[in-house]
């Protein structure tokens, strides 16, 4: 048996031993018992410490579920504040401008979820997908990261012709949510 210890920043202690995982916060342990775990991740938001954990199950067709969960720390006990069920596969996270981005594939196209915490609640501010993985540059330098979602598909023909996406889309924080920022052909989305 080998245990693995990690620290996850300042809210928790995980400690796995095989599938089993246990996170204790302030002394006080919760059990992620899970065969089934694929991620977990910290997210701190100002004031606001979360543990966020992804596992999957197989229904009764042998077809996969994924479930995202954010927990809440809240100085003696973890709560949870938001629970997510797909058929799409869990791809990964990222952080945003403190905000939570998470990545899934279903089918040919990723879809993409962001979540910001609004007075105590966690709240979806984001809602996109593409056959592309996004892109998150600060377009405009204030400081602020745009999410940029392309349309196409990069193809290679027979005769060696590489076919590009067409347009972006970017998406600029509104201070609430996403919203569209522009359009503009894919080959210019870095352009001011």
């Amino acid at each position: 048996m080998i245990k693995l210890f990690c620290e996850v920043a300042t809210i928790a202690t995980l400690t796995v031993i095989g599938s089993q995982v246990q996170a204790q916060s302030n002394g006080i342990g919760m059990d992620f018992t899970d065969s089934n775990l694929i991620a977990m991740e910290p997210w701190m938001l100002g004031s606001h410490d979360f543990l966020c954990k992804v596992s999957s199950s197989v229904d009764s067709e042998g077809l996969a579920d994924y479930e995202l969960v954010i927990y809440k720390d809240s100085n003696d006990h973890f709560v949870k504040v938001l629970k997510y069920e797909t058929i799409d596969a869990f791809v990964g996270f990222s952080n945003v401008d403190g905000r939570l981005l998470v990545i899934w594939m279903g089918g040919s196209a990723f879809h993409f979820k962001a979540y910001d915490v609004v007075g105590q609640e966690v709240d979806l501010v984001f809602d996109g997908g593409s056959h592309n993985l996004p892109e998150i540059a600060d377009l405009d330098n204030d400081g602020t990261m745009e999410i940029l979602i392309s349309e196409g598909a990069f193809l290679e023909s027979e005769g060696k012709t590489f076919q590009y996406p067409e347009t972006t889309t970017v998406y600029k924080w509104s201070g609430s949510d996403y919203k569209v920022f522009r359009e503009i052909e894919w080959k210019n989305r870095f352009c001011k």
